[in-house]
């Protein structure tokens, strides 16, 4: 039995739909990141954080985040259906699972942080200026238990999905193993958060989709000529 993954003439390539995916994913959880990393802290400075939080650019960068995050999560279901063809269904289901619960955590840390912060922001502005002490707890590094827990328990998830992938995507066969570690890797470290440490996930996770996408325009073209060749 062969366990090359072979689509239906006319249909979509899901190797390159998850590739893809992930390549948007990165990429604009990279931008919003630079963006997060340079803004004002709002202990040393909090009429200005305040500003920056009540902006439209702040709340656009917060839901192109979920957007990124939307993308991370059809990527992988895009994925799935692909590792699903081919006998490694256990952990590829698991790492799933596991992932997506993950990234649904991180949608509703990020819709609390954001609009939440928005909120406190406005009452600070507003001539609240005890609102100061809780807008701390809705800026990363300075974030309040709650987000943090939710954040542990994320990146907790992230990690058992990133590996699970990265063993179901080694043993498929149909996609490439260098694939297979940076999605793992790259996985994990991008949900971890942290300066610098994100952004290395970002350009790993951005390889392994490239690599994806390009492994499954390479099975379409010998597909199509094995077909060529039965005609």
């Amino acid at each position: 039995m062969s366990s090359r993954v072979e689509r239906p003439a006319g249909g979509l390539d899901l190797s390159r739909v998850a590739g893809y995916l992930f390549v948007v994913a990165a990429v604009l959880t990279g931008i919003i990141f630079v963006f997060w990393m340079n803004g004002t802290d709002p202990k040393t400075n909090p009429k200005r954080f305040a500003d920056s939080a009540t902006g439209a650019t702040a709340l656009a960068a917060g839901y192109v985040y979920i957007i990124a995050l939307a993308a991370l999560m059809l990527g992988l279901v895009a994925l799935y259906a692909v590792l699903a063809n081919v006998d490694v269904n256990p952990p590829a289901l698991a790492g799933l699972v596991l992932s997506e619960i993950s990234i649904g955590i991180l949608v509703a840390v990020q819709g609390g942080s954001t609009l939440g912060g928005a909120v406190v922001a406005r009452a600070y502005l507003g001539g609240n200026a005890d609102a100061a002490v809780v807008m701390e707890k809705f800026n990363g590094g300075t974030f309040g238990q709650a987000f943090m827990t939710a954040f542990t328990i994320a990146a907790v998830l992230a990690a058992l999905g990133a590996i699970l992938l990265g063993i179901a995507t080694w043993r498929s066969s149909v996609l490439p193993r260098a694939a297979a570690v940076l999605l793992g890797v790259g996985l994990f470290l991008m949900i971890v958060i942290m300066r610098f440490v994100s952004q290395v996930g970002e350009v790993l996770f951005a390889i392994a989709g490239l690599l994806i996408a390009r492994s499954g325009g390479a099975r379409t073209s010998v597909s199509r000529s094995e077909m060529a060749q039965a005609t």
